[in-house]
């Protein structure tokens, strides 16, 4: 890959590499008595407790003062790492300026290529996206690839273009809405910026065969607007199709190279390509598969057909709704209604899904629904739908606990019907975490929204590593 790796000078700079990427002692034993003592007790404490920012910086810099530069640089990283999981207000500010001092490091090292990427890591954590440095765009016989990066304006008019594209329906992945949303520019030093890693593959003609929508948000993993990537078919047929997944595949992990990022997130459902390179990349990463449920409603059925449909838990949930629940909606940016969208996330203590001035707009475009719920005259629950091509999706709701009450089943339930009034094809569900992998907070989100759901299917979740010379 692309990506270089610094080469240790001498073996204690081989070995205090290894113990930092390892996070284990047992590697400094080969070079105690050879290095002063106060450097491995010092790093051993680092090692046992994970240490905080500062003396992963301070260990860091000492290291790079001593020429010890392969074990500085990871060292680097690891401060980096640990401001990510850290609580204080500067937590931004520390992840940016160690990867700044990295990439400075790198610089002198001649690592051209690793220098950049975590330059544009530290630009990402401080709310500025790139534009310069352009990724490589690979070519192969009659096959080449057309990056977001490199052209925005031309890349988004041709998938403008594409109106048969199965990303416009998908709620997760819809290159216009979701893709806005995520991407959304901050406020520089005051949130974290996204950087487009999207491209096509064309064919000899120019014509878009393969589509994948990908994106990093600051120092994440490479994925697609939060959720994994999928490489997207755009013609049923291509005697190149085979060919066309596996170039999407390599452009990936040049992709993954330029963004600095250490891994990419992939789904597999029972209907997508999975091309050999892409089983092999997942074969050496040694990462397990993480199963997932994609839920949905199919919206031909009748109202009465879709109300049958759900868990009978929901459905008596659903009749103590109607009794008791008084439903408010807009699809225009009503100031009183998003003051009451406000009011609830505050009073139920959740982040909103959206910012108020956000969802405003979006509502002027006429993308979102808003419902308000009233429990005995008090706003009770917030809930959003977002439209995405033929399909409704459930993008967020907050309410507030009151007692056991079944606040929520009923707003949902009248979105879902009012999608189908709409003449949507599908209500959306999104993926459910249902391995046992996931807290009960999450498995109990996912048994919710399955008690509505009339259709299902499996999917799973793979996390791919970049080459180890470019960890």
């Amino acid at each position: 890959m692309l990506r270089e790796q610094a080469r240790p000078v001498n073996d204690a700079d081989a070995a205090i590499r290894q113990a930092i990427n390892q996070r284990e002692t047992a590697p400094l034993d080969q070079i105690r008595g050879d290095v002063p003592p106060q450097l491995t007790d010092f790093l051993d404490k680092l090692l046992a407790a994970d240490g905080d920012v500062a003396n992963w910086m301070q260990l860091a810099d000492s290291l790079c003062a001593a020429g010890l530069t392969a074990a500085a640089l990871a060292a680097y990283g690891r401060a980096a790492v640990n401001a990510r999981f850290a609580t204080s207000g500067r937590t931004l500010a520390q992840r940016a300026e160690a990867y700044s001092i990295k990439a400075a490091l790198e610089r002198t090292l001649n690592m051209t290529w690793a220098a950049a990427a975590d330059e544009r890591i530290a630009s990402r954590l401080r709310g500025v996206p790139n534009s310069d440095g352009l990724p490589l765009e690979l070519e192969e016989d009659e096959l080449a690839v057309q990056t977001a990066f490199r052209d925005p304006a031309d890349y988004a008019r041709i998938v403008a273009s594409l109106t048969d594209s199965p990303l416009i329906d998908d709620p997760l992945r819809d290159p216009f809405l979701t893709k806005r949303v995520a991407q959304a520019t901050p406020i520089p030093g005051e949130g974290i910026a996204v950087d487009d890693c999207s491209f096509l593959v064309l064919d000899g003609d120019g014509r878009p065969i393969l589509q994948v929508e990908a994106d990093v948000r600051g120092d994440r993993y490479l994925a697609c607007h939060e959720s994994a990537i999928v490489l997207t078919r755009l013609v049923e047929a291509h005697p190149l199709m085979p060919q066309a997944e596996n170039l999407a595949v390599r452009q990936l992990r040049i992709m993954l190279d330029w963004c600095g990022s250490t891994s990419a997130m992939f789904e597999i459902r029972p209907t997508d390509p999975f091309p050999p390179m892409l089983r092999q990349w997942i074969t050496v990463s040694k990462r397990g598969p993480l199963p997932f449920t994609a839920a949905w409603i199919d919206l031909s059925a009748s109202e009465e057909e879709i109300e049958r449909g759900y868990r009978d838990a929901h459905r008596q949930s659903l009749r103590w709704g109607r009794r008791n629940i008084r439903i408010t909606k807009t699809i225009s940016p009503d100031p009183a209604m998003l003051d009451l969208y406000e009011r609830v996330h505050r009073e139920s203590r959740r982040m909103p899904g959206l910012p108020a001035a956000d969802l405003a707009r979006y509502l002027g475009e006429g993308r979102f629904n808003l419902y308000i719920a009233y429990f005995e005259g008090e706003p009770v629950v917030a809930l959003l739908s977002s439209r995405h091509g033929s399909t409704t999706y459930y993008w967020a709701s907050a309410k507030k606990i009151i007692g056991n009450k079944p606040l929520g089943h009923v707003v949902l339930h009248q979105a879902i019907v009012d999608a189908k009034a709409e003449g949507q094809k599908r209500f959306d569900f999104g993926r459910l975490h249902v391995s046992e992998n996931f807290d009960s907070k999450l498995r109990n989100i996912a048994l919710y929204k399955r008690g509505f759901a009339s259709h299902t299917e499996p999917c799973v979740l793979y996390t791919v590593l970049a080459e180890p010379a470019s960890r």
